[in-house]
């Protein structure tokens, strides 16, 4: 039976802030997703989003063996007058909304035939083999350009592939 992975994001602390189904951008730091949540803290043009930090956790049902290899990428676009940057750590920090220390990397370089390394036995990261076991921290953080008109950001896709064994 494949295992189950799960994304949490993490806030100050570090909070578990559990299984996500979407992740928002925000001008506060908080794992909350819903619409009012995000409509009452939109973030201003020419600043920039809290970090979001975000692991892959084992699940109820574990590998047969173990999980490892994690890569995330996008589409190669985003949003014009926004820049979603990237970066990965074992270390924590709070969440902040001041330039981001981690999340240096411009998301768009990140694509199917490019990925990014969040978690890869090739970088010396361990595998992941118990319900809990989680990778290291992928952080991001949406940039807004003073240009952008205001309003909702376009939603953009993720994804994350692993092995299993």
């Amino acid at each position: 039976m494949a295992a189950t992975v799960e994304i949490h994001v993490y806030t100050a602390g570090p909070v578990d802030e559990g299984a996500e189904t979407g992740i928002a951008f925000l001008s506060i730091d908080s794992g909350d997703f819903d619409l009012g949540t995000r409509q009452a803290n939109k973030i201003v043009a020419g600043t920039r989003s809290y970090e979001k930090w975000i692991k892959a956790v084992v699940g109820a049902t574990p590998p047969a063996n173990w999980l490892n290899d994690f890569h995330i990428w996008g589409d190669g676009a985003v949003m014009a007058n926004t820049t979603l940057f990237i970066g990965f750590t074992a270390a924590w920090a709070n969440p902040t909304n001041d330039t981001s220390d981690v999340a240096v990397g411009d998301f768009t370089a990140y694509v199917v035939g490019a990925k990014g390394n969040w978690h890869t036995a090739g970088g010396g990261d361990a595998n992941l083999v118990n319900p809990g076991d989680a990778t290291k921290y992928c952080v991001l953080q949406l940039a807004v350009g003073a240009g952008h008109p205001g309003g909702s950001w376009t939603q953009e896709a993720i994804f994350y592939d692993y092995t299993e064994a």
